[in-house]
């Protein structure tokens, strides 16, 4: 299935017709994409691998990274740095932010934040990395 995130919502003002129902108009405005619902099923990874995005859209996953120290994660061709202090850090793609335990962590990436092209995507774990837990967030037009 798919379904669509929504971005801002206006609902109007109550209008009660019986003592039990009321009645309200809600304007949505959503982003220009459906995402596909089999993106939101977690994917682990505790050697290196493929993803495999079927949307015809770039991916923005969520990825969280268990290990410690200075970490190396290579998604296609691209060398991300990872900081991760306390042994786990998620990178948040759509969201455009790193966090540790739910605190944001600004210096946790040297390099844009990880994207799944359409198609296969290969990722290399680097010395260090005991796994990555992808919610790649399938998405299409």
């Amino acid at each position: 299935g798919v379904y669509r995130k929504v971005k801002h919502c206006e609902v109007s003002e109550l209008r009660r017709e019986l003592s039990g129902w009321g009645f309200f108009t809600a304007c949505l405005t959503c982003q220009p994409f459906t995402y596909l619902t089999e993106g939101l099923n977690p994917v682990t990874l505790t050697t290196s691998g493929t993803i495999t995005n079927p949307g015809l859209l770039d991916a923005d996953p969520i990825i969280t990274v268990t290990g410690t120290g200075m970490l190396s994660l290579t998604v296609n061709k691209t060398v991300h740095q990872v900081s991760s202090p306390a042994g786990q850090v998620t990178l948040d793609s759509s969201r455009l932010v790193a966090h540790v335990s739910g605190r944001v962590q600004t210096d946790a990436l040297s390099e844009a934040f990880p994207v799944f092209k359409p198609g296969v995507n290969r990722i290399t774990l680097g010395a260090g990395i005991s796994k990555i837990e992808i919610v790649p967030n399938w998405r299409n037009p």
